[in-house]
C-alpha cells in the first residue's frame, strides 16, 4: 500500500522522517516496508533557490529542430536567459517555472547544466 507522508500527517501528529516512520511501522506491524520513495524537488544545499518563476519574453522555432523552441525568459537578471525547450503549451507573455543550472531534479542523475542543444545555448529548463 502507498501512503503519502502528507496524508499520514493530516491524521497523525508525527515529528519523524519518512525513513523513521517506515522503521517504526516495520517494528510495530512485524511486516517489512518495501521502500520509502522521496518525490518532488529536494531543498538539499539550497536547491529550491535554483527554481524561479519567469516571464516568457520571446518564443522562436529552433533553427535545427522541428520539435524544439528557443525561448527568452526574464528571471530577474539584467539580460534575458535563453532556454531551449520542447514544451508547446505556452507563448510569449506566459509565466513559467524555470530550473537554473545546478538544480537537482528527480528525473536527472546529475545537476542540470548549461548546454548546447542542436547549436543553440540553453541556460536552464522550462
Amino acid at each position: 500500500m502507498r501512503v503519502p507522508l502528507s496524508w499520514l500527517r493530516e491524521y497523525v501528529s508525527v515529528d519523524a522522517t519518512a525513513g523513521e516512520i517506515a522503521d517504526r511501522l516495520a517494528i510495530s506491524t512485524l511486516d517489512e516496508v518495501e521502500r520509502v520513495r522521496d518525490v518532488g524537488v529536494s531543498d538539499l544545499d539550497g536547491n529550491l533557490d535554483r527554481f524561479l518563476v519567469a516571464k516568457v519574453l520571446e518564443v522562436e522555432p529552433h533553427p535545427n529542430a522541428d520539435r524544439l523552441r528557443v525561448c527568452h525568459v526574464d528571471v530577474g537578471e539584467s539580460n534575458a536567459r535563453q532556454i531551449v525547450c520542447g514544451a508547446w503549451n505556452f507563448e510569449a507573455g506566459a509565466t513559467v517555472a524555470v530550473a537554473l543550472p545546478g538544480a537537482l531534479l528527480p528525473i536527472l542523475d546529475a545537476p542540470l547544466d548549461e548546454r548546447e542543444v542542436r547549436g543553440q545555448q540553453s541556460r536552464g529548463m522550462i
